[in-house]
């Protein structure tokens, strides 16, 4: 049977730091903000709202159908910035473990 190795080699193998080897790594460190909070919540519901006025007011045809369109168009904007905004709160959070 072989001799195991000595003992200060096996902490060579498993931790770099044994040898005084500078160890090297990357902290993400995410704050909240108030700021940054109201720019990503605002930002949706006026680009959203733009867009409705803009669909609604620009078309020709059956105003009903326009009006509908125009703001269906506003609801998906608002959904979608709702699922991402969801979505990078959740990262955030899961960053911790």
């Amino acid at each position: 049977m072989p001799d195991p190795p000595p003992e200060n080699e096996t902490n060579a193998a498993e931790d770099p730091r044994a040898n005084n080897t500078p160890c090297l790594a990357l902290s993400l460190v995410i704050k909240w903000s108030i700021t940054k909070i109201a720019i990503y919540g605002f930002t949706p519901i006026l680009l959203s709202l733009a867009i409705g006025f803009w669909f609604q007011y620009s078309q020709e045809g059956d105003r009903v159908a326009v009006v509908q369109t125009a703001w269906t168009i506003s609801s998906f904007i608002i959904g979608a910035s709702q699922v991402i905004l969801a979505l990078l709160a959740a990262v955030t959070q899961l960053g911790d473990i």
